[in-house]
């Protein structure tokens, strides 16, 4: 939950739960954002998989399968979001945005530019 609450924090008056009821007039890259894109999302991951551990343990089998059910909804519909709020970001900030996103990955703090940047290309890394 710290990244939830270290995001939301860095974010400021520019967070709506919604994804749309903000129009900053520059997207936030630095702090918790400067690893990750959607730390908020990845706090709620990261939860997720706690509570797996946690109830493998200590549940029935039946609400075992129920809790991994509900898990992978709710994983569906987090990375459901995350792709509208990348679309919504493209749209207000073009290719500032697009340029943070071949940089950071979207849920994992991996330092070295990600697998996307191979993708799209960048004509300064040399291999």
């Amino acid at each position: 939950m710290t990244t939830v609450i270290v995001s939301k924090i860095s974010l400021g008056v520019n967070h709506s739960w919604t994804g749309y009821g903000t129009f900053p007039k520059e997207f936030l890259s630095s702090g918790i954002y400067s690893k990750i894109r959607h730390p908020m999302y990845m706090g709620i991951f990261i939860c997720i998989f706690g509570m797996w551990f946690h109830v493998f343990w200590h549940a029935t089998l039946l609400f075992l399968i129920i809790n991994y059910i509900c898990s992978l909804f709710i994983f569906y519909v987090l990375i459901a979001s995350a792709s509208k709020e990348e679309k919504h970001l493209l749209y207000l900030f073009g290719k500032d945005y697009q340029q943070y996103v071949i940089k950071i990955h979207p849920f994992l703090p991996i330092t070295k530019h990600y697998v996307q940047e191979e993708k799209i290309g960048n004509p300064t890394q040399n291999t």
